[in-house]
């Protein structure tokens, strides 16, 4: 295979060039939309408009913000756009639209500064839209991170058991499976814990949720299982 000859520094400083350009004209057009912004809210306290007319204006500017991120994208400048959607994070009413992309993007190309985001701004994006990306980028303790924020706390309790590698903290599992509705899964964690060779654990879960689990039936098979990994760790 014939090698690539690197670019020379003419061709780096066009790069350069192009990217400065539009970085800068990304800034000038995320501050003209923000000034555009604060004047809808301003038209809309002052004119009473119908919630349809509202939504309108909505789905104008959930357009135009992928379309920024899509031109970027096609010419490589991934850098760029995200250091772009940082900046526009500290503009006044900053559309959470800014905040998820912002989100799919590190999922994407900077997962070292993900988790790191979430924490900041989980409040400020639309969490089932991050979680699919999250999901798609095989972020798992950053997945369990989203689910607990939106009160997902059986799927926090799955991913963290199916992911246990990677995503299993024992007091914050400990912290989700008492939150958790479904029953069933407080057994698959019983039975998670004495699989991971972690019975001395297992006593934290056997007594912090004991009330819910003497409501429910004991003849189901689980109930056995509990029993089991009493026993185990007082041996």
């Amino acid at each position: 295979m014939a090698e690539i000859d690197p670019p020379s520094r003419k061709q780096l400083c066009m790069r350069i060039d192009v990217g400065l350009a539009m970085l800068i004209n990304g800034v000038a057009w995320m501050f003209t939309w923000a000034t555009r912004r604060k004047r809808i809210y301003r038209e809309r306290e002052q004119s009473g408009q119908s919630e349809e007319e509202k939504q309108n204006q909505n789905d104008e500017e959930d357009y135009v913000l992928p379309a920024l991120i899509q031109l970027y994208k096609r010419r490589g400048y991934f850098e760029e756009i995200i250091n772009l959607l940082e900046a526009g994070l500290i503009l006044e009413h900053a559309h959470m639209g800014i905040f998820t992309k912002l989100s799919i993007l590190l999922s994407k190309y900077k997962p070292a500064k993900f988790m790191e985001h979430l924490k900041l701004f989980f409040a400020r994006i639309n969490i089932p839209k991050v979680i699919k990306a999250t999901e798609k980028a095989h972020l798992w303790p950053e997945l369990v991170f989203l689910y607990i924020k939106y009160n997902e706390f059986d799927n926090a309790a799955l991913a963290t058991i199916e992911r246990s590698v990677d995503a299993w903290e024992h007091n914050q599992f400990e912290d989700v499976i008492v939150r958790a509705a479904n029953v069933e899964i407080y057994y698959k964690a019983l039975s998670f814990y004495l699989r991971v060779e972690q019975p001395t654990l297992s006593t934290d879960l056997l007594t912090v949720p004991i009330p819910r689990i003497d409501q429910a039936d004991r003849s189901h098979p689980s109930y056995l299982l509990r029993a089991r990994i009493a026993n185990t760790c007082w041996e």
